[in-house]
């Protein structure tokens, strides 16, 4: 994606993705992905200085590839298709249904 950034990391490159990335990625709003890195949920850094998280490539895959995340990202996009703010929508790795706030 074009707005993602890289960084070094050791010898490693490492490739950060945007809010707007992430979002058209998992077909969400960004509003959804904001309140998932500020409540931690999505694992994403914060710059000193800035408004703007930043999330690593391979931190998504992990956070993707965990089964209440795959379920509770359907959920969003169910409620977001049906007209429902899908920022309101409680998404949780410990198990269990997806709930709406």
């Amino acid at each position: 994606m074009g707005a993602s950034t890289e960084k070094q990391r050791g010898a490693v490159a490492v490739s950060f993705l945007k809010v707007g990335d992430v979002a058209a990625e998992l077909s969400v709003s960004e509003q959804a992905v904001r309140l998932w890195c500020r409540t931690g949920l999505l694992p994403a850094r914060r710059p000193s200085g800035t408004r703007q998280w930043l999330i690593d490539r391979d931190d998504l895959e992990q956070w993707l590839n965990a089964e209440p995340v795959r379920e509770a990202v359907s959920f969003v996009r169910f409620a977001q298709e049906r007209g429902r703010p899908d920022h309101l929508v409680e998404v949780s790795t410990g198990g269990g249904e997806p709930q709406r706030r």
